[in-house]
C-alpha cells in the first residue's frame, strides 16, 4: 500500500477509512496477519522491519494527524550535534487526551506550517523551532553544540530564529540563554565550523581562561598565512581544533606543513585539540593551554 509505505510501512485508523477500508476489512485484516497493530489506532502493514522510526512514525500518527516529532526526537531527525536522544518526543496543538505510552507528548498552542516540515517521511519540527523547543530541554553546552550545529549546516539563521523565539514568546523555559547565544553570533562575530571547536570553546571559558579570538587570520608584513580556529594573539598561541576533517591527500598534508612551518617561523606556537582531549581528559587540556599562556615569546605582538 502506497500510503504505509511512505510512512515507515505504517497507516493510522484514519488514513485507512479515509482510503475507503471498512472497520470490518481493517479488523479482518489484523486477524489474518496482514495487519499488526502496534499502538491505539496504528497498524503495521506487511512484514516491515521496525525501527526507530517507526516507532516514531507510530507515535505521531497515535497521537493525532497534526502531531510531529519535536524535541530531542526532532534533533536526531535534523542529525544535530549534542542532542542526547532518550524518549520519543512529539508536539500537538489539539487538547486531546494524547498521553501514549513510551511518549513524551508536548502541548503547543502555536504550531503553524512555517514551524513543520517532513524529513525521511516523519513529520517534525523544523530547525529553528527545535531549537527553541530545546532550550527548555537540554543543558546549556549541549544546546549550543546544537546551535552551532544548525548554523554551521546553514539549516537556521540567526535573525530568523530570533524572530520565531519573539511571536512564540521570549519567557518560554531557557529562552534567556537561547537569547544570549544567539547574541553572540550576530552578523560579524566569527562562527566556528564545527562542534569540536564549539566544545573546545565551552571547555576554555569554563575554565576561566580568557576568551580566545575565534577563527582569526594570521599575516605577516609580507602575506597571509590562513585562517585557524582560536589564537591569543598576545601570547602567539593557536589552537587548533583536529576533528574529522582528515587530510587525505599529499598536496593538502605539505599545504598544513608549510602553513605550520610558516607560523612558527612567525613566533607562533600551535597547539592542537582533538575529541579525545575535549571528552576524556578536559583537565589536562586545560592545564596545557594554562602553561602555555605563561610563555611568552620574545617575538613581536598584533
Amino acid at each position: 500500500m502506497e500510503k504505509a509505505s511512505q510512512q515507515h510501512g505504517l497507516i493510522s485508523g484514519e488514513q485507512a477509512v479515509e482510503l475507503k477500508f471498512s472497520r470490518s476489512g481493517i479488523d479482518r485484516r489484523i486477524q489474518s496477519g496482514l495487519w499488526s497493530a502496534i499502538r491505539p489506532g496504528v497498524y503495521r502493514v506487511g512484514a516491515v522491519a521496525s525501527s526507530w522510526r517507526q516507532e516514531l512514525m507510530a507515535a505521531c500518527l497515535s497521537v493525532g494527524p497534526e502531531a510531529v516529532a519535536s524535541h530531542t526526537s526532532a534533533a536526531a531527525l535534523l542529525k544535530l550535534d549534542g542532542v542526547p536522544v532518550t524518549a520519543i518526543e512529539v508536539t500537538t496543538s489539539k487538547q486531546r487526551n494524547a498521553q501514549r505510552r513510551g511518549v513524551v507528548v508536548h502541548r503547543s498552542q502555536s504550531l503553524p506550517a512555517e514551524d513543520r516540515a517532513v524529513i525521511e517521511g516523519i513529520p517534525c519540527t523544523r530547525a529553528a523551532r527545535t531549537i527553541i523547543d530545546l532550550a527548555s530541554a537540554l543543558e546549556e553546552r549541549q544546546l549550543e553544540l546544537a546551535l552551532e550545529d544548525a548554523l554551521r549546516r546553514r539549516l537556521i539563521n540567526v535573525p530568523w530564529v530570533e524572530r520565531r523565539l519573539r511571536i512564540l514568546g521570549s519567557t518560554r523555559s531557557g529562552s534567556r540563554y537561547l537569547c544570549r547565544l544567539l547574541s553572540m553570533r550576530k552578523p560579524g562575530k566569527a562562527l566556528t565550523d564545527s562542534a569540536l571547536e564549539a566544545r573546545v570553546l565551552q571547555i576554555l571559558l569554563e575554565a576561566g581562561l580568557p576568551r580566545p579570538e575565534r577563527q582569526f587570520m594570521v599575516t605577516t608584513d609580507e602575506e597571509l598565512i590562513g585562517r585557524v580556529d582560536f589564537a591569543y594573539p598576545k601570547q602567539r598561541l593557536i589552537i587548533e581544533a583536529d576533528g574529522y576533517r582528515y587530510h587525505q591527500d599529499f598536496r593538502a598534508w605539505t599545504h598544513d606543513r608549510d602553513r605550520l612551518n610558516k607560523l612558527a617561523a612567525d613566533g607562533w606556537r600551535v597547539m592542537h585539540a582533538s575529541w579525545k582531549d575535549v571528552d576524556e581528559d578536559p583537565d589536562d587540556f586545560v592545564r596545557r593551554v594554562q602553561e602555555a599562556l605563561k610563555l611568552r615569546t620574545g617575538s613581536k605582538t598584533r
